[in-house]
């Protein structure tokens, strides 16, 4: 089990000091202009997921739902200060950042579903209903972390939210 501290160091090492897959976002303007940038990418990927759920391609939400999940994510951490540049550093930031392992783990299996529909399933065959159902992961995996983000932002960012 780590820390609050080591998670965020780990995040701090991986992703600004040595590899630079995220960047400092230290002006506040900045801050909120890339956050709604990331807002509006996140509400537009909830599009295609409604789109997807209602036409024939309802596993394509999966892959929709996962990117609403993800820009939110970043949504949150640009206000924060940082702008990850990777899925990983999203993660990272998630539980250094927020000391959120929940969280972080969450947008990963979210992660784990966007592959398995771009890559390794195969749509024409019957028993891929039972892989997993948009509908539920909708409802149970992309719908409560939207929510707990939003906490976050409304929480920590009471400035940004007057902006919405």
């Amino acid at each position: 089990m780590t820390t609050e501290e080591e998670r965020k160091k780990e995040f701090m090492e991986r992703c600004v000091d040595r590899e630079g897959k995220a960047t400092r976002v230290d002006n506040p303007a900045d801050r909120r202009r890339e956050a709604k940038r990331f807002r509006a990418l996140s509400e537009y990927h909830g599009k295609a997921v409604s789109d997807h759920l209602d036409g024939e391609a309802l596993l394509m939400a999966i892959e929709e739902g996962y990117y609403v999940m993800l820009h939110k994510a970043n949504e949150a951490l640009v206000l924060s200060g940082f702008k990850p540049s990777t899925h990983e550093c999203t993660l990272l930031g998630l539980r250094g950042i927020f000391n959120s392992p929940q969280l972080a783990n969450d947008l990963r299996r979210a992660f784990r579903e966007r592959k398995n529909v771009d890559y390794y399933i195969n749509p024409g065959k019957p028993e891929l209903k039972e892989f997993k159902n948009p509908d539920d992961f909708v409802n149970q995996t992309m719908n409560p972390f939207i929510s707990k983000i939003n906490k976050i932002i409304e929480e920590e960012f009471d400035e940004y939210e007057g902006e919405r």
